[in-house]
């Protein structure tokens, strides 16, 4: 009977040579796409003369030794590892390029959670909006709400900061290189008006939310409230009329102008529902509300 270390020194290279692909689904993949794990890639990436001696057993007990047959064995060793970077370099473009495809459909579920809500929120609370029923107005499973927020809150919140975010750079650019308060009376209600057009649901959500059950999300309104209020005293003090004026005063004048802006708010989103040709009057109304204040600026003297 031939030893047993013989049989395994046949064995081994048969089973170094065999290969298997490893498939496996990231359990954050909202789509399922299954991939290749990297490690099923290690005997590809082994080297080409692994397991020297076992290797040369066989050939020179299978076949003569020939200056040719080496030749040729090196040249094909050769080929293979030369072809290898290539090989490294394909999985992982493909890898990159199912990451790039993941990230699109992770945005584009959590655009579509959000734009579900907002559809539900047109005539109630968030307080009142199950998950549930967000993720079938968006059209995904249940459980794809948990991979991009915690509770119902955290939606509220990326809500608030999406409007606040578009409307604080809408109204820097309406102030921008102005000097007279009238003017800024005129281009920040333009401005307010075309964001209410184009955020429609935003503001509804907001305006109902001021006074929600949610705390986070009624403190996060107030705050984005605050932080307005703040920015624009700044853009204040840079006027000649109030640039002199204490840091109080100028707070007390830009809270009054919010105030404004967040009740006009609320008017067009009524007159839109239900009386929209009166429009023009509610903006010429918040107009002229803006101008007596700032021209009753114009002859505040400021308190020490």
């Amino acid at each position: 009977m031939p030893p047993t270390s013989a049989r395994v020194d046949d064995a081994s290279p048969a089973l170094g040579e065999r290969s298997s692909t490893i498939a496996w689904v990231s359990p954050e993949d909202d789509d399922g796409t299954t991939v290749d794990h990297p490690d099923s890639h290690a005997a590809d990436d082994a080297p080409a003369d692994a397991s020297p001696s076992r290797r040369s057993g066989r050939s020179s007990s299978r076949r003569p030794s020939s200056g040719s047959s080496r030749s040729g064995t090196s040249r094909s060793g050769s080929s293979t590892r030369s072809s290898r970077p290539s090989s490294r370099s394909g999985r992982s473009t493909g890898s990159s390029h199912g990451e790039s495809r993941r990230h699109v459909d992770k945005a584009r579920t959590r655009r579509a959670l959000l734009d579900g809500a907002l559809e539900l929120l047109t005539d109630r609370s968030l307080d009142n909006v199950g998950i549930r029923e967000v993720t079938r107005a968006a059209g995904v499973a249940p459980a794809a709400f948990y991979r991009h927020f915690d509770r119902i809150d955290d939606l509220g919140l990326v809500l608030v900061d999406e409007v606040f975010a578009t409307l604080r750079q809408l109204m820097r650019d309406a102030r921008d290189d102005v000097v007279a308060a009238d003017d800024i009376a005129k281009r920040s209600v333009t401005a307010l008006v075309r964001h209410i057009h184009d955020h429609r649901p935003h503001y509804q959500f907001l305006v109902r939310e001021q006074y929600s059950a949610l705390v986070d999300v009624r403190v996060a309104i107030r705050t984005e409230i605050r932080l307005f209020s703040t920015e624009l005293a700044t853009d204040l003090a840079r006027l000649p009329v109030t640039g002199n004026w204490p840091v109080k005063d100028l707070v007390m004048l830009a809270d009054m102008i919010v105030d404004l802006m967040v009740r006009t708010a609320q008017r067009l989103l009524e007159v839109i529902d239900e009386a929209p040709e009166r429009e023009p009057e509610v903006i010429a109304d918040t107009v002229r509300r803006l101008r007596y204040l700032t021209f009753g600026a114009t002859a505040w003297r400021p308190s020490r």
